[in-house]
């Protein structure tokens, strides 16, 4: 049993090292690798955390079906482990997924719950995560006040949190929007995230 946790950590650890490196489809081999031996030795825990990460690496390569796929079996296994932030996560990962190919509504649901139980338990880099990722939607549906007001509210959330890559994203995203507003408050805004942003490249 410590062998095949050993070679399922090295499998992981291969897996990992070949993402990075951009050899995305070296690594979704490794992990239905990983997979299918942490499924036989029935270790659900680390069996959740390689479909979570088989869902990241199957997003990037475009394989929507397949991400799908790896998210919903994370999102039935973190359920199953009773880990509450790692629900919250795949909560996320799948949202985000489900909204690239369109299927707002369940995303929007998903990402809602995300932002709930987040608020319980005081993630708030996740909560402010979900609420980001609800603006991407509402401005995909067009409706950018409503994209404006949850990006705001994430960009404010993760300058607390200090989480500058995302934050410096979102400061760019709210500055597109103020400054299409074409007001004096809203370019004197514009202006100010860009600066931010700018500060935390």
């Amino acid at each position: 049993s410590g062998d095949r946790r050993a070679l399922g950590l090295a499998i992981n650890t291969l897996a990992w090292a070949r993402q990075l490196a951009g050899d995305l489809a070296a690594a979704a081999e490794d992990l239905a690798s990983a997979l299918a031996l942490y499924r036989e030795m029935g270790d659900l825990r680390r069996l959740m955390r390689a479909e979570m990460m088989a869902g990241d690496v199957h997003t990037w390569l475009e394989h929507e079906a397949e991400a799908l796929g790896h998210y919903e079996e994370a999102m039935r296994l973190a359920a199953a482990v009773g880990n509450p932030v790692q629900e919250i996560e795949v909560r996320v990962a799948l949202g985000q997924a489900l909204a690239k190919v369109g299927r707002f509504e369940r995303a929007a649901l998903l990402l809602a719950e995300a932002r709930e139980d987040a608020a319980r338990l005081k993630q708030d880099g996740l909560g402010a995560t979900a609420t980001a990722f609800l603006g991407d939607i509402a401005a995909w549906r067009g409706s950018k006040e409503e994209a404006l007001s949850l990006w705001a509210e994430a960009h404010d959330a993760l300058e607390r949190t200090g989480t500058g890559g995302v934050c410096a994203e979102l400061a760019l995203e709210l500055a597109e929007l103020e400054g299409g507003r074409g007001t004096a408050e809203g370019l004197a805004t514009a202006k100010r995230l860009v600066d931010a942003a700018a500060a935390r490249a």
